[in-house]
């Protein structure tokens, strides 16, 4: 197989649909949904008391993973599901505080 039979995944950028608005949206998705796994965990430690914002943050780890997947594929309900994603990190953070 020849170097030129081999393809690289295509970035965000260059897909037609993606501007820098959906490229900074896609990051901060895919940062919150690592920020929660994270919080997620780190909360776990502390005990029961803190089931309220590990379900938070894995209701927004799961929601932000899917927005920037259908971003990235251009699906007609990505904007849809933008409001349930900003509203989730919202609570999120602050149950966070």
């Amino acid at each position: 197989m020849s170097s030129a039979d081999v393809r690289s995944p295509m970035a965000l950028d260059q897909l037609p649909h993606a501007d820098d608005h959906m490229q900074e949206c896609v990051d901060n998705c895919l940062e919150a949904a690592q920020v929660c796994e994270w919080c997620a965990d780190a909360c776990a430690e502390e005990g029961e008391g803190m089931a309220r914002c590990i379900r938070l943050c894995r209701d927004v780890a799961d929601v932000a993973t899917l927005h920037a997947r259908w971003m990235a594929r251009n699906s007609g309900y990505h904007r849809d599901l933008a409001e349930l994603c900003a509203d989730l990190c919202e609570e999120c953070a602050e149950e966070c505080e």
